[in-house]
C-alpha cells in the first residue's frame, strides 16, 4: 500500500514540476505556487484514497482500475478547482492545473497500461489484447499531422509553452480516449465489426474531449478550427491504417482448419512445435525391382526408417501388406525425370517426399503421377501451406521480424506471380521453386488433376496426404489463378454459363468443393461451415458485396436479371430435388436471389423460397421482382443480411 501511494504521488509530482518548468522556462516558486503544490498533492492523495486507488486490485485489472482512474481524475480536477475558486491569487495557474493534472493522469494510466498486459498472472491479459504496433502507427500519424499544422498555420498570441502545453494534453487525449474504448485491441480473431466500432466511439470520445479542453483553454477562434480539423484528418487516416492492419494481422488465418478431415489425425488452427523440425535431404530415385517383396517390410526397415511419423501416417491408411514393391516408387526428389520415365498404368504407389512448393510445372507433374498409376492406384506426398509456412517463422523468429519476413515471403511468392508483367520475372528468378501454397490450392490442384484425397495429416511443419486416383485430369486446360476470374455456372435451360467474380476463395478452391461438401456440414443459409477455401481479403469482400460487382458483366450480357434464382454449380444444383431442378432451369437466373427476401436457414428452405418465387414470377414477373427487390433491400441494409 505504501509503495503505491508513493508511486501515484510520485507521478503527480514530477507532472507539477515539468508543467511548471514548461509555464515558467523554468523552475519558479512563490509563496502561492507553494500554497497550491500543497493542495494539488492534498487533493490528489484525497481523491486517490476515496476511489481506492491505493488497494491492491488497482492496476491489475484494467478496465476496473481504467473506470477508477477516470472517477479520481473527476474528482481531482473538482475538488481543486473548487478550491482554486476562492484563491483569487491562484486564479492565472489554470494552465498550471490543467496540465499538471493531465500529465500525472497520462503517467498513471501508462503505468496501468503497462501493469496489465506484462502481468501474466492474470487473466485480463486474455480480455484486453494490446497492439503496441497500432498504437505506434496512430502515434505516426498524429505527429505528422499535428507539426505540420505547427509549421504551416498561423497562431496568434500563443506562445512556445502554451503551444508545447497543448501537444502534451492533446497526445495525452489521444493515448485515454483510444485506451478506454479499446481501440487498440486488434487481436486476432477480432470481429472486424468490433474493431471498425471501437475506432468510431474512440473518435467520437476524442472530439468530445478535445471540444472541452479547447473551451477550458479559452482558446481562439482560429486555433479551435485547426485543431479540429485536424482531428478529422486524424480519423480518416487512421480509419485507413486500422482497416490495412487488421487485414494484415488475420491474413495467416485463411489457411487454418480446426477439424477432421476424414479419418485423419485433427489438423489443428495453432501449430505447436516441440522441437527442430526434421527435413529430408535429396536423394536420387529409388525405383525396385525385386520381384516378391513386399512394402510393408521395406518400408519400415529402409525407407522410412528414420522417419516414424510418415511411416505411421502411411501404415495406418493403406494396406501395405497387399503391396508389391516392384509395382511402388519411393523417392524424394524434385526432378521430372523420374515420373516421365515410367510407363502409363504401371504403378500402384508413387511416393514422393519433395514438397510439391518445387515444382515449376506442377500441375504438369500431377497429371503425369495419374497417368502413370493403375486404377485406383495412390499418390502420396506432401507440401507446405501458407499457414504452416506463417508458423515456421514465428517458431523461427521474434514476433514482429516473423511477420515482416513472412509479408516479404507473401508478396513475392503469392502477390507478384498473380500479376501479368511480375509473374514472368518470378517465373526467371524463382524457377518455380518453394512456392507458396494454400492448403485448399494444394488440394484443389490434386483434385483437378484427377486425384481423390483420402486423409490428410500435419507432420514435422509440412502437410502430408494419401490421393487415390478417381479420373483422368480435369478437360479445363485454363484454371483460374487471378484476381478476377469466370466460375462455371447453370444457365436458364440448364445450360452452362460463365458468371464474373472477383476472387474470394483461394485458387482452385472450386474444384474441391464436393470434398468439403462429403467432410463439412452446412450453416444456416446453405453454406459451408468454417470454409477454409476463402481468404481473409475474401471474407471482407463478401460482407463489402465488391466480389459480386463483376456479375454485372453477365447482367449487360444478358444471361442474368437483377432478380432471380441464384446461379449455382453444377455439383449444388445436383442436391437439389430432381423435379425442382427441371421446373427451375426454365427460368433465367438472377443477381439478387429470394435468398435475401425470406432468409432460409437450411437447404430444403432455400428449395421452398426458390420454387414460391418462382411460381408468383410465372404469374406476374415484374411485380414479384419488385416485391423481392423491396424485401432484399430491406434485410441487406436494416438487418445486415450478407453472403457468407
Amino acid at each position: 500500500m505504501f509503495f503505491r501511494i508513493f508511486l501515484i504521488l510520485s507521478f503527480y509530482t514530477l507532472s507539477y514540476f515539468l508543467i511548471n518548468y514548461v509555464k515558467y522556462k523554468g523552475y519558479y516558486f512563490n509563496q502561492e505556487l507553494k500554497q497550491f503544490f500543497i493542495i494539488y498533492i492534498t487533493s490528489t492523495f484525497l481523491s486517490s484514497f476515496i476511489l481506492g486507488k491505493f488497494g491492491k486490485v488497482f492496476s491489475k485489472e484494467f478496465v476496473n482500475s481504467s473506470k477508477t482512474l477516470i472517477k479520481a481524475f473527476v474528482l481531482n480536477i473538482g475538488i481543486i478547482t473548487f478550491i482554486v475558486n476562492f484563491q483569487q491569487e491562484l486564479t492565472e495557474s489554470r494552465l498550471l492545473i490543467i496540465g499538471s493534472l493531465t500529465l500525472g493522469f497520462l503517467f498513471e494510466f501508462i503505468y496501468i497500461v503497462l501493469n496489465s498486459k506484462f502481468d501474466h498472472r492474470t487473466k485480463e491479459k486474455q480480455a484486453f489484447s494490446f497492439s503496441v504496433v497500432f498504437l505506434v502507427i496512430e502515434f505516426i500519424i498524429l505527429t505528422w499531422i499535428t507539426f505540420y499544422s505547427l509549421f504551416n498555420y498561423e497562431f496568434p498570441d500563443y506562445s512556445s509553452k502554451q503551444k508545447i502545453l497543448f501537444i502534451i494534453i492533446l497526445y495525452t487525449i489521444w493515448f485515454v480516449s483510444s485506451s478506454i474504448s479499446r481501440h487498440s485491441d486488434i487481436s486476432k480473431g477480432t470481429n472486424l465489426s468490433r474493431i471498425i466500432w471501437n475506432h468510431l466511439s474512440s473518435y467520437i470520445l476524442l472530439f468530445l474531449i478535445v471540444s472541452s479542453m479547447l473551451f477550458l483553454l479559452a482558446l481562439p477562434i482560429e486555433i479551435k478550427k485547426i485543431v479540429l480539423y485536424n482531428l478529422v484528418i486524424f480519423s480518416f487516416w487512421s480509419f485507413f491504417a486500422v482497416i490495412l492492419f487488421y487485414l494484415y494481422r488475420s491474413k495467416p488465418k485463411t489457411d487454418s482448419i480446426n477439424y477432421n478431415i476424414l479419418n485423419s489425425t485433427e489438423f489443428p488452427e495453432e501449430v505447436e512445435f516441440k522441437g527442430e523440425i526434421n527435413h529430408f535431404e535429396d536423394k536420387p530415385s529409388i525405383l525396385s525391382s525385386q520381384s516378391g517383396l513386399f512394402l510393408k517390410d521395406q518400408l519400415k526397415s529402409v525407407y522410412l526408417k528414420n522417419f516414424p511419423k510418415e511411416h505411421e501416417f502411411v501404415e495406418k491408411n493403406l494396406e501395405l501388406e497387399n503391396y508389391n514393391i516392384s509395382e511402388c516408387v519411393i523417392l524424394r526428389s524434385a526432378d521430372m525425370y523420374n515420373i516421365e520415365v515410367i510407363p502409363d498404368s504401371s504403378i500402384v504407389l508413387y511416393m514422393n517426399l519433395h514438397e510439391l512448393n518445387d515444382f515449376r510445372s506442377l500441375n504438369e507433374y500431377l497429371i503425369r503421377i495419374n497417368k502413370s498409376l493403375k486404377e485406383n492406384g495412390y499418390f502420396v506426398g506432401r507440401f507446405q501451406s501458407n499457414q504452416l509456412k506463417y508458423e515456421m517463422f514465428h517458431f523461427k523468429y521474434p514476433f514482429y521480424l516473423a511477420n515482416f519476413y513472412y509479408s516479404m515471403d507473401f508478396l513475392w511468392k503469392r502477390v507478384f506471380p498473380k500479376l501479368p508483367i511480375l509473374k514472368i520475372a518470378y517465373a526467371i528468378i524463382s524457377k518455380g521453386r518453394n512456392r507458396a501454397l494454400s492448403m485448399a490450392e494444394g488440394l484443389g490442384r490434386l483434385y483437378y488433376c484427377g486425384f481423390k484425397v483420402k486423409n490428410i495429416q500435419m507432420i514435422n511443419n509440412h502437410l502430408y496426404f494419401i490421393a487415390k486416383k478417381d479420373k483422368e485430369p480435369s478437360v479445363d486446360t485454363s484454371p483460374s489463378y487471378g484476381l478476377f476470374f469466370k466460375m462455371r455456372r447453370v444457365g436458364q435451360f440448364g445450360k452452362p454459363i460463365y458468371v464474373y467474380k472477383l476472387r474470394s476463395m483461394h485458387p482452385y478452391s472450386e474444384y474441391i468443393q464436393k470434398f468439403v461438401y462429403d467432410n463439412f456440414s452446412l450453416k444456416e443459409g446453405g453454406k459451408f461451415e468454417n470454409d477454409f477455401r476463402i481468404t481473409s481479403w475474401g471474407r471482407l469482400a463478401r460482407k463489402l458485396w465488391i466480389d459480386e460487382l463483376p456479375m454485372l458483366i453477365n447482367l449487360i450480357k444478358g444471361e442474368l436479371k437483377l432478380v432471380g434464382i441464384r446461379p449455382l454449380s453444377f455439383h449444388y444444383l445436383s442436391l437439389y430435388d430432381s423435379k425442382f431442378v427441371e421446373f427451375r432451369n426454365q427460368f433465367k437466373p438472377g443477381l439478387i436471389p429470394p435468398f435475401y427476401a425470406d432468409m432460409p436457414k437450411n437447404l430444403d428452405e432455400i428449395q421452398e423460397s426458390e420454387r414460391k418465387y418462382l411460381e408468383n414470377y410465372s404469374g406476374n414477373g415484374f411485380k414479384t421482382d419488385f416485391k423481392y427487390l423491396l424485401k432484399a433491400f430491406n434485410n441487406i441494409i436494416f438487418k445486415n443480411a450478407r453472403s457468407a
